[in-house]
């Protein structure tokens, strides 16, 4: 990778782990669904001069409901139910792990041994996270947040598959996802009118860098790297997206982790690691 593309990915890895801890405090004022639904709507505007992506309108919809409507929703929701902003971010990490089942499928690539430890490791590590007090019973959380690193992965697959524009893409998935999350509000939050008059200045403030800082940039950036470089290559910087996630959220939301939620972390992020290691005799194979 070029120093400028592993700048790229170090500014990607932060907003992504920035986003989520103040979405944390967003959804104090807004409802988890009606946050999501302003992200996208501050993006709307921008459909008057980006053209649509050259894709048929189930690949885009496809693409919206995997990359925007389940993953944000998913993952706000979760949010919502009691899941902190660090714990939230580890499990997300899940979806690396998918993306190697799903490359298996869809991109023909098979699992090495170090990729199916690493899966091993990743739902063991879960296990521990998920047997936490308070935790334990969250079902709804974990379904969210399970249910979001699926989708996620299904879309990064979906994204190496279909050739277009990563901003255009963004823009309009973004714009396509205003209507489902909205109705989803209406379903399942409280009055969405009371969170829009009672709402801080500084709500509205992380709305406004949740949808510019991460939706576009962030999510745009990424896509970029994605369709340049072999997954593989790539992943190994999402290791740093919990690391500036526990970070974050210490420090903007003073969140006190027991041993056991610190265990499930390292075990996680080994896993992660070990989808990255190359064995020595991979190596010298490729030497030979």
């Amino acid at each position: 990778m070029t120093w400028k593309d592993i700048g790229i990915a170090l500014i990607s890895s932060i907003l992504f782990a920035l986003t989520i801890v103040l979405t944390k405090l967003g959804i104090n004022d807004f409802p988890p669904l009606f946050f999501a639904a302003l992200r996208c709507i501050l993006l709307l505007p921008l459909i008057l001069f980006v053209p649509r992506p050259k894709i048929s309108w189930g690949s885009l919809m496809t693409f919206c409901m995997c990359w925007s409507v389940v993953y944000l929703g998913g993952v706000n929701i979760a949010l919502s139910t009691g899941f902190g902003a660090g714990i939230s971010i580890l499990m997300i990490q899940l979806s690396s792990f998918f993306a190697i089942f799903f490359s298996n499928i869809f991109l023909k690539e098979k699992a090495k041994k170090n990729e199916i430890m690493g899966m091993l490791f990743g739902f063991i590590g879960l296990f521990f996270i998920c047997s936490e007090k308070g935790l334990d019973g969250n079902f709804l959380g974990i379904a969210s947040l399970l249910t979001a690193s699926l989708f996620y992965a299904f879309g990064t697959i979906q994204s190496k598959i279909i050739k277009v524009n990563p901003f255009a893409l963004i823009i309009w998935i973004s714009a396509l996802s205003i209507i489902p999350f909205l109705m989803g509000s209406i379903l399942m939050d409280e009055p969405i009118i009371n969170s829009i008059v009672n709402a801080q200045n500084s709500s509205w403030g992380i709305v406004m860098f949740a949808s510019w800082g991460s939706v576009l940039l962030a999510s745009t950036s990424w896509l970029y790297l994605v369709k340049k470089y072999p997954i593989s290559t790539i992943s190994s910087f999402r290791l740093l997206i919990p690391v500036f996630g526990l970070f974050f959220s210490v420090l903007f939301l003073s969140e006190v982790y027991t041993l056991l939620t610190w265990m499930g972390a390292g075990i996680i992020i080994i896993g992660l690691i070990l989808t990255q290691f190359k064995f020595k005799n991979q190596l010298m194979e490729k030497v030979k």
